[in-house]
């Protein structure tokens, strides 16, 4: 029976002629059966057979003939990576789907789980984050993204800082406080003028938590808030890997601001470097790579171009750069972020002038880099141990005038309206002291004739500490509360400096000239007063407890230097400069309260200057861990 049946497909493969490889009509082709030609014919033994017409296929072997462009072009066949993104279209709306199905059975099992707690961080009930599936064809892989953006209306994030009720009238003074006081200091982030309290707390409420944290003048409601902060943060981008530019850019403002929430130990390091995680993780550091497909949307919602970066992004990226760098120049415990092709494209973005520039504070934010460059490098050499033989520290005056050329081209590159901002002068102060103050790296002049190329060195640094300390003390007392943790620090640089001028005897330098010019404990005692003027003139109201706001203790900060540098100050310069204070009272140390911020004060290396330092090898200091005695 097989026989009969077999035989005659026998029969016709021995009297046909199969067709070549490639070469199958149409027909067969479509059905996926074997072509069989009549010797000598035309047709085909199938189309014969069941009487169609016997058309040639098309062959993927076959050249494009010349002239041929003639020719209507031929249906293309689906590419390995089309019917890839295909399957990859099916996989990710099955996930959505499956996703969606237990979202919607967890809400029905537990409906009020945040409401019914608001004052804790609530597991996450609704499908805001869903990866992204990124084909890189050029490549060959495949790889999930984070989306852009939430895909509800309502982050959870909402639900975190619902528990803090401030009033719009409020919120929007304290807004209009943080863009009059804060951002001028440090404008990492656009707040345009139209956009109000309520309308911020809805597109960014982290950034808008912070913002009211930083802009109370009640000093335990911003400690309140803190802790609500301090939940988001461990429990939504720590435990729950939540990344958005709203995290990122309130993250951020938290750390750039570490010193009105510090305890003890700092945790700025921390928290920077947590910020380049999150903008790694968003992927912030790059541009968006053309060659790159986004597969997880309908094939009809594709983007055809690829999305250019926005000025928010850019300006985000750099200011993370800022903050790693302020980091590092307060704690010198990591290095600033490495600096990239694309960080240098998006500061030539915000540094051009044109409709681009959203704000004239991102003038302000590129010369504020731009100095950083100068101080980071500088910086860097100054703490590296391989660096501080006295080969090392002679450093080339033709080094020393190409920095104060790019600095001063760095100055008029400035809009005429931005030149003179006390904001953009402190950098810029700092900067020029950064590179004058290698003259106190030299060993001190010990003959009798003066050597006046030291003499001017010594007297431009001198000249830098006093442009500081003018456009700080010009500051607006109602402005000083944005106070950002660079100004800290290079005041208290400006303070090592000017002490060590103060107290540098050799052949011409007159000690008497440079106290009268700046004198070191009447500006402490002056900056002092200030503080207390800030506290008054915002109406600041400090925490009951043991716990006290910034510029609480910020005034006895002040006192403590003071005490450590009367101290250490030599007996002979000590009685000159007591006369000249007149009948200033010494501060002393009972005054000054011990909790655990001044305690710490030993492991603060911006403070430890003061009294570690490998600029003069024979002023050696010690830094008291305990009270404020000299040794």
């Amino acid at each position: 029976m097989i026989q009969q049946i077999m035989s005659p497909g026998t029969e016709r493969e021995s009297s046909y002629i199969p067709a070549a490889y490639g070469n199958s009509c149409q027909a067969c082709a479509h059905a996926k059966c074997k072509c069989f030609y009549q010797p000598g014919g035309t047709a085909c033994e199938r189309c014969s057979r069941l009487g169609k017409r016997c058309e040639p296929g098309t062959t993927s072997r076959k050249r494009k003939a010349e002239g041929s462009h003639h020719q209507l072009p031929t249906p293309k066949p689906l590419t390995t990576p089309s019917r890839l993104e295909d399957k990859l279209d099916d996989l990710v709306s099955l996930l959505r789907t499956q996703v969606e199905k237990q979202a919607t059975h967890s809400q029905s099992s537990h409906p009020s789980t945040v409401e019914s707690t608001p004052s804790s961080i609530g597991p996450v009930t609704v499908t805001d984050y869903q990866p992204e599936v990124v084909v890189d064809i050029e490549n060959n892989y495949v790889q999930l993204l984070r989306p852009i953006g939430p895909s509800t209306t309502r982050s959870p994030v909402q639900e975190d800082v619902a528990i803090h009720h401030i009033p719009d009238l409020k919120s929007n003074e304290q807004l209009a406080t943080f863009r009059r006081a804060f951002l001028p200091m440090f404008p990492f982030v656009h707040i345009p003028s139209s956009l109000n309290a309520s309308e911020l707390r809805r597109a960014k409420p982290f950034l808008w938590l912070n913002i009211m944290a930083l802009t109370t003048m009640i000093v335990s409601q911003q400690f309140a808030i803190e802790e609500t902060i301090w939940k988001i943060i461990s429990q939504r981008i720590v435990v729950q890997h939540f990344a958005d530019l709203d995290l990122l850019l309130g993250l951020i403002c938290f750390a750039s601001w570490s010193h009105y929430f510090k305890k003890e130990k700092p945790f700025m390091t921390m928290l920077a470097q947590l910020a380049v995680s999150l903008s790694l993780e968003l992927g912030l550091h790059t541009e968006v790579p053309a060659k790159y497909e986004r597969v997880s949307k309908p094939p009809q919602t594709k983007d055809q171009q690829p999305k250019r970066r926005s000025l928010e992004e850019r300006r985000t990226m750099l200011a993370v750069f800022h903050l790693t760098s302020a980091t590092w120049a307060a704690y010198r415990k990591t290095e600033p972020l490495k600096w990239s092709p694309y960080l240098d494209s998006c500061l030539r973005i915000i540094s051009g002038d044109g409709a681009q520039n959203e704000t004239r504070l991102d003038a302000v934010l590129a010369a504020q880099i731009k100095c950083h460059f100068i101080t980071n490098e500088l910086l860097s050499d100054s703490h590296d141990d391989t660096r501080l033989t006295t080969d090392a520290v002679r450093r080339s005056p033709m080094l020393t005038t190409a920095l104060l050329r790019q600095l001063n081209d760095i100055q008029q590159s400035l809009p005429v309206e931005a030149r003179s901002l006390n904001t953009v002068q402190l950098y810029i102060y700092n900067s020029e002291l950064s590179i004058r103050e290698y003259v106190l790296r030299k060993p001190i002049n010990k003959m009798a004739t003066a050597d006046m190329q030291r003499l001017k060195d010594l007297d431009s640094c001198l000249t830098a500490v006093e442009g500081w300390l003018c456009a700080f003390t010009e500051l607006p007392l109602v402005d000083a509360i944005g106070t950002h943790v660079d100004n800290f620090t290079q005041f208290l640089h400006s303070i090592v400096v000017l002490f060590k001028l103060s107290t540098l005897e050799e052949a011409g330098w007159d000690l008497e000239e440079v106290r009268s010019r700046a004198d070191i404990f009447g500006i402490l005692d002056s900056t002092s007063r200030q503080i207390e003027g800030i506290v008054d003139v915002n109406g600041m109201v400090d925490a009951d407890g043991p716990r006290s706001g910034l510029f609480f203790k910020a005034k006895y900060l002040w006192r403590a230097i003071k005490a450590l540098l009367q101290a250490e100050m030599p007996a002979h310069l000590s009685k000159s400069a007591d006369a000249d204070n007149g009948d200033a009272p010494a501060t002393l140390v009972e005054e000054i309260p011990m909790d655990d911020f001044m305690m710490n004060l030993a492991y603060e290396p911006w403070l430890s200057d003061i009294f570690i330092d490998d600029w003069a090898p024979a002023m050696s200091f010690e830094m008291p861990l305990e009270g404020y005695d000299s040794r």
